[in-house]
This record gives C-alpha cells, sequence and structure tokens, in this order.
C-alpha cells in the first residue's frame, strides 16, 4: 500500500465524495489507483484530494468532505445509496453515519481542516 507524506488521512481510503450544495449533487472521486502519476510525475491522488479540498476551505460549495473506503463504499452501495431518487438529507445522513473519516473545516489548525476517523482502525 502506497501512503502519503501530504495525506496521512488517505490511507485506506479508495473514494472521497462531498455534496455540492449550490450544484445540488453529490460529488464522488475514485483516488484508489495510488501509482497514477499526473504528466509532472505527481501523485495523481493527492492532487484530487486537493481540489476536494479547495471545494471545502475556499469556494465553500460543501460542510465536509467524506472519505470511505472500498469495502464502506461497497455497503454503501448495496444499502441503494446511489439511487437518483435518495434526498439530500438521506445522502448526508448515511454518509455521517457510515464513512471511515469525515474533514471539515477548522480555521483553529494550521491546514484550516480537521480529520474525524468515523471507524476504530
Amino acid at each position: 500500500m502506497i501512503k502519503s507524506k501530504t495525506y496521512p488521512e488517505l490511507d485506506g481510503i479508495d473514494y472521497v465524495l462531498y455534496y455540492n450544495d449550490s450544484l445540488e449533487k453529490l460529488c464522488v472521486a475514485n483516488i484508489s489507483n495510488k501509482g497514477r502519476t499526473d504528466e509532472r510525475g505527481y501523485p495523481w491522488y493527492e492532487g484530487c484530494y486537493g481540489n476536494c479540498l479547495i471545494a471545502l476551505k475556499y469556494q465553500r460549495v460543501t460542510d465536509g468532505l467524506y472519505l470511505l473506503s472500498e469495502n464502506t463504499m461497497k455497503e454503501l452501495i448495496s444499502k441503494g445509496f446511489l439511487k437518483v431518487e435518495q434526498s439530500r438529507l438521506y445522502i448526508k445522513i448515511l454518509l455521517n453515519h457510515n464513512a471511515d473519516r469525515f474533514v471539515e473545516t477548522d480555521e483553529r489548525y494550521v491546514k484550516g481542516y480537521v480529520v474525524k476517523n468515523n471507524k476504530v482502525e
């Protein structure tokens, strides 16, 4: 397993999800391919996660990022999580209770965000 030096909260994480309140849609980033690099040779998944952090910290289009492992994503899909007719509230409740980690803004920290572990590792 490749470990991120920049974002240790991504260890064991395969998906980053957030609900974009301005577009009223769920955004999903699959970061399971940790070996993939961009055109400059940097890890692609770290750039993708960085973009999600920008949406959280600066664009303020969401109130948090949900970090999920492959197993957690499979559990949510089996519960009908990605069905179109699911309401925003239902999606957020499922994610709040099932996400492996939750990232939210917190100006008291140097990074400007804090990671909360929802599940015992």
